[in-house]
């Protein structure tokens, strides 16, 4: 199957190799004990659209769409199952899902309702219990005399770690995802007009076309002489905050970062004079371990922060670690594209200034 590539999201690409990545991947010295590390990379999304006719009111859709069971299916001996949560009405509410593979791994992923424009648009985004893996999922509704028209876009990170990226290969994912957009779009009809056969649209060839799109990724590291507690003490402190408010020029996102609670927590961040507000959505937060947040934003689209502290001999290796959409080729995306490249060096600092705060304690 062909895989096409928009010139404009290639061309975007090619730029963010040369302001971020590259300089990031350039021969640095040998990193010296407790110096932080930062590695960039664009991760590759993998994605699918099609556009049908569904004998259906928006209003209608979205109602179907809250219902977290609209996701499960069967796709040959690939299962999907919901397996925990209610109703997804409100940015911020999540279900659990995990996808069964034959004599495979068991994968446990959650997703997020990120983004709810009226009755036309809905973003659902997930991602899996094991290394993370994200994706991102579309819907978008036009009314038209005799239904909607509905956009379904489905974009998928290639997975690369040990665990997945076998069985990704192994499965064939490129071609089980693209089978599972169409297979899904066609049970989003057939939910409406019973007349609708799937299996019978799938052997009639594909209806969307596939695409490649990338992501902007940077994950900066260190290790603290301390327990996790100790740090995860420290990142939560609101004074914490405050100080690197003033010292950094950062937002204050430490209650959207370490909060447990669910819901649309707004910020405001400055990237070289230009203030990006963006809305976090928390999804996974172990108090010591591990906090995961979706963000969106009209000019940045969506995103992801990650905070890890993972115990590292006597001490903690804190983990920086985001991703964002590379933004559509627009004056401001395109503005937003090369403030991103100081983000990095944001972060590197308030890794070393943990670090150092830390260590640096009067010891009781």
């Amino acid at each position: 199957m062909k895989i096409k590539i928009k010139s404009a999201r290639l061309a975007i690409a090619v730029l963010l190799l040369a302001v971020v990545v590259i300089p990031a991947c350039m021969k640095k010295p040998r990193p010296k004990p407790h110096e932080v590390i930062t590695r960039s990379s664009t991760p590759k999304f993998l994605g699918h659209k099609v556009t049908v006719l569904v004998k259906a009111t928006p209003e209608q859709l979205m109602q179907h769409f809250t219902d977290p069971e609209h996701l499960r299916m069967e796709l040959g001996p690939i299962k999907i199952q919901h397996t925990a949560g209610a109703k997804l009405e409100k940015v911020g509410d999540t279900a659990d899902y995990r996808i069964q593979v034959p004599g495979m791994t068991t994968v446990g992923y959650r997703m997020t309702l990120i983004h709810r424009k009226g009755n036309e648009e809905l973003w659902l985004m997930t991602e899996t219990t094991i290394e993370f893996i994200v994706s991102v999922l579309r819907y978008q509704f036009r009314q038209v005399s005799d239904g909607t028209m509905v956009t379904v876009r489905f974009e998928l990170q290639e997975p690369q770690g040990a665990v997945l990226g076998p069985l990704a290969r192994a499965i064939n994912l490129n071609e089980q995802m693209v089978r599972g957009t169409e297979y899904g779009t066609a049970i989003i009809q057939q939910s409406f007009d019973p007349s609708v056969n799937p299996d019978e649209l799938l052997k009639q060839g594909l209806r969307g076309e596939s695409y490649v799109t990338f992501f902007a990724a940077s994950d900066s590291s260190a290790y603290i002489n301390a327990p996790p507690a100790k740090v995860h003490q420290y990142l939560t402190n609101p004074e914490t905050w405050a100080r690197w408010e003033k010292q950094f020029k950062v937002a204050n996102l430490g209650p959207c970062l370490t909060a447990s609670r669910k819901g649309t927590c707004e910020a405001s961040i400055n990237l070289v004079a230009v203030d990006y507000k963006l809305n976090f959505y928390n999804s996974i937060y172990e108090p010591g371990k591990i906090s995961s947040s979706w963000f969106t934003s009209p000019v940045a689209g969506v995103g992801r922060v990650q905070t890890l502290l993972k115990p590292k001999g006597f001490g903690t290796e804190l983990s920086i670690y985001y991703m964002i959409e590379v933004p559509q080729l627009t004056p401001a995306g395109t503005e937003l594209l090369l403030n991103l490249s100081r983000v990095p060096q944001t972060v590197e600092q308030i890794i070393a200034d943990t670090r150092d705060s830390i260590e640096n304690m009067p010891r009781i």
